[in-house]
């Protein structure tokens, strides 16, 4: 897509109440490049669409601006949502005379949902290298990929406190707590039955996306992440795949001794070669000292 003064998505441009729905597609080197400004490397939803990526690609995209940039992979505005499934946005770029921000993906409003192992990685912009959000929210659902990590709270419903009244209603109020957090709002946006309304400021979206109740999952921060995401386990760690080894720096913990774990989401650790050992947390296998030997690995 190109422009003399603007140009938006370079690979598809969704406006209106749409719906784009990609399985097992690759999009690669798409570009947005307007004289003035750019948005969109790859792909702008711009009003009231829905668009679904399923075992899919986003590479490689650019958005190129004389003066801005906005998303080199996505730009999401106006009650758009974005859901991306076992799929990949990496190596897009925003780039502009003055201002570049998002290069994997910039968020102006609505919603976005990674699942199922998604990530944004490698993207490069001078503001919010993987993404920026203005307004709306970007969810991620558990599991990551092995390797990788992101801070996890369950999604449940947070209610108002219970209303003073008799102690019996007080009482029964207070031992449905737990069970209320788990339920959603009536159609009407009442509370259930013998549940407190729920409360102004919610931990997750559930109002727009009821699936997310009991899940776990982390709310990205409004405000600009130049790191990839998810977070990789460091070298010295070991990756899993299980979401409860998912949730912290320390992943499935440190690399076991007799092995060394080298890179970012290591997870499979691998055995300490002859003439070295390696201790719990092992990065990088040590020599073995001077006037000392050994002829066993691990």
């Amino acid at each position: 897509a190109t422009g003399g003064i603007a140009a938006s998505g370079g690979g598809s441009y969704s406006d209106g109440a749409c719906t784009l729905t990609l399985t097992s597609s690759a999009v690669t080197s798409c570009v947005a490049a307007g004289g003035d400004t750019a948005d969109a490397g790859g792909f702008h939803a711009r009003s009231s669409c829905s668009l679904t990526l399923t075992n899919s690609a986003v590479s490689s995209c650019i958005a190129r601006g004389g003066e801005r940039a906005d998303g080199g992979g996505f730009f999401v505005e106006f009650y758009c949502t974005l859901t991306l499934t076992i799929s990949a946005v990496s190596s897009c770029v925003a780039t502009g005379g003055s201002i570049a921000e998002a290069g994997g993906l910039y968020l102006e409003s609505g919603e976005v949902k990674f699942t199922n192992g998604s990530s944004v990685r490698n993207c490069t912009a001078t503001v919010g290298k993987t993404l920026v959000i203005k307004a709306g929210t970007i969810t991620y659902v558990f599991p990551t990929l092995a390797g990788y990590w992101l801070p996890q709270v369950e999604c449940r419903v947070y209610r108002e406190s219970c209303p003073t009244g008799t102690p019996a209603a007080e009482e029964q109020c207070r031992a449905q707590r737990d069970a209320c957090s788990q339920l959603p709002d009536d159609i009407d946006g009442s509370a259930p039955s013998g549940c407190a309304p729920s409360a102004a400021v919610q931990p997750c979206p559930w109002k727009s996306d009821e699936s997310l109740l009991l899940k776990p999952i982390y709310l990205v921060p409004n405000e600009p992440l130049n790191e990839d995401l998810p977070f990789a386990c460091v070298p010295g760690y070991v990756g899993s795949p299980s979401q409860l080894e998912q949730r912290s720096p320390f992943c499935a913990g440190p690399c076991p001794g007799g092995a060394f774990c080298p890179t970012d989401a290591t997870t499979t650790p691998i055995v300490c070669p002859a003439g070295s050992f390696c201790p719990l947390g092992t990065s990088v296998p040590r020599s073995c000292p001077s006037a000392t030997f050994s002829n066993e690995t691990g």
